[in-house]
């Protein structure tokens, strides 16, 4: 696993290299739009109060180009709260109608544009009302996970988030595509320069030594390996790594809750966090501990562990843990 793991830092690296003007160019302007609009988005951040069944989540693009906050209830999007330069908070349904009517919120089906959030006429009460008290379960497991561990936290380690409030997905330019091998039909993972389309990092996290902790998620009953797994989060903690060595490495440092210089040796953990029944145990033996890159830099790597209650909604997960000499190590707060 170790010398396939160091393939995935090279190709990363090639890929990165050969479109480094494309990328630094576009995270450059994300660094200088999200620090001129970040007074702002602090401002307002408490001007609304939202239910727990409602979560805010804020887009890269929103932070960047306009004063909005996505809605979300179990990890799927259900509407976009957006705030006016007179305080007045306008929310929209716009785009989220699939959503509302799988979830059955009649109030919403019927379009909210751009309705007040304290009007007289209930409306956008009745929305929120209604999803304080649904019970359905999202189609989207995986974003349903995402969002309650993102609530959640974990011991000893804190979620990256905009002006510490708005959770939100951090986006690369990598993609994966599968592939198969013929013989064995072992599925594996080719890293691709996506550009603007990239895959996002699941969660991102600084632990208590403000190390940047690259966590892939995947739901139960998941077909990938754990292999793959720590591939596709080793893939976009190789992209952070060279973000934080580049020109702008400082202001992302920043963006990202490390108020401090960076140190001449990143350290940045990989870990998977998989359902502890999809994983194959004997694969746990061959995860390396570390990867040192250039003499310096570290890859540490991490197989973290779900656990649902039998026979309960995906909001009974009851533990999240890592195995460390023998001795199961509790996560989730």
């Amino acid at each position: 696993m170790e010398r396939k793991f160091s393939q995935i830092i090279k190709e990363v690296e090639k890929e990165l290299s050969k479109n480094e003007s494309d990328w630094l160019k576009r995270y450059s302007r994300y660094a200088k739009e999200i620090n001129e609009n970040l007074s702002e988005i602090e401002k307002n951040k408490d001007l609304f109060q939202l239910h727990k069944s409602i979560r805010p989540f804020m887009e890269l693009s929103q932070a960047t180009r306009k004063m909005s906050i996505s809605l979300r209830f179990k990890g799927t999007r259900i509407a976009e709260l957006n705030i006016k330069k007179d305080k007045v908070l306008l929310i929209s349904t716009k785009g989220f109608e699939n959503a509302n009517k799988y979830f059955g919120c009649t109030e919403a089906t019927k379009i909210l544009n751009n309705t007040n959030w304290n009007d007289d006429t209930r409306k956008a009460s009745n929305f929120r009302s209604f999803y304080k008290h649904c019970t359905k379960e999202s189609y989207k497991v995986e974003h349903e996970i995402e969002s309650l561990l993102k609530d959640r936290g974990f011991v000893k380690h804190a979620i990256v988030q905009i002006a510490k409030k708005y959770n939100f997905q951090f986006p690369t330019p990598l993609g994966a595509s599968k592939s198969s091998n013929s013989e064995n039909k072992i599925k594996t993972k080719k890293i691709l320069y996506s550009g603007k389309n990239g895959g996002g990092i699941d969660i991102l996290a600084r632990d208590r030594s403000k190390n940047l902790c690259v966590i892939e998620l995947k739901q139960v009953g998941t077909k990938d390996s754990l292999e793959m797994v720590l591939g596709q989060a080793l893939a976009y903690a190789t992209f952070l790594r060279q973000l934080l060595k580049s020109h702008i490495r400082q202001d992302w440092y920043e963006i990202l809750g490390i108020n401090r210089k960076i140190p001449d040796k990143l350290k940045i953990k990989v870990i998977s966090l998989m359902d502890e029944e999809s994983i194959n145990k004997e694969d746990l033996e061959h995860i390396p501990k570390s990867l040192v890159i250039d003499g310096k830099d570290e890859f540490i790597f991490q197989s973290w562990f779900y656990k649902k209650k039998k026979k309960c909604s995906v909001n009974d997960i009851e533990s999240v843990y890592f195995i460390e000499n023998g001795e199961k190590k509790e996560l989730l707060k």
